[in-house]
């Protein structure tokens, strides 16, 4: 689904699913449905600095769990389904709302196509994932717990 295509063969096919993406003032959230049953929706939050986490649990909060928090003019709460992680995040990670603020457009519904690269052993894990204006994102993973990563665009 991206072109130019990848320097190494894909893992699996492109799995499609239903997303949803945000922007923020210092990055964007992408929440992507599983797919299957049981597993819990990955969300993805791409921060403007080219860092990039990657959670696959999100507590889920009515966006009134916290009625004195209230955008400033021209901002909004984000959408209900990245509400939990911006708000109080996960595990030990801070919440997202302190790197990324406040939504500053309303939520994208897009389906949202994922795909692994077989890279070799000694390179890092690779995943294009597209966006909703029909962009694809290059996810590089450094391996570690909280999969505090890099993305970029893919050219």
């Amino acid at each position: 689904f991206m072109a130019p295509a990848p320097r190494w063969c894909s893992q699996f096919p492109a799995d499609s699913q239903t997303a949803v993406a945000q922007r923020f003032e210092h990055g964007m959230m992408i929440w992507r449905a599983s797919g299957i049953p049981g597993p819990p929706p990955t969300i993805f939050v791409l921060h403007d600095d080219g860092l990039r986490e990657q959670f696959y649990y999100a507590p889920v909060l009515d966006e009134q769990s916290d009625p004195s928090l209230a955008p400033p003019p021209g901002m909004l709460i984000p959408d209900e389904r990245l509400y939990g992680l911006w708000y109080t995040g996960v595990y030990r990670a801070p919440a997202v709302r302190d790197t990324l603020g406040w939504a500053t457009a309303p939520p994208v519904e897009y389906t949202a196509q994922l795909q692994s690269e077989a890279a070799p052993g000694d390179q890092p894990h690779q995943q294009f994932l597209s966006g909703p204006a029909g962009e694809v994102y290059l996810l590089t993973e450094n391996g570690n717990f909280y999969n505090a990563s890099i993305w970029s665009i893919w050219k």
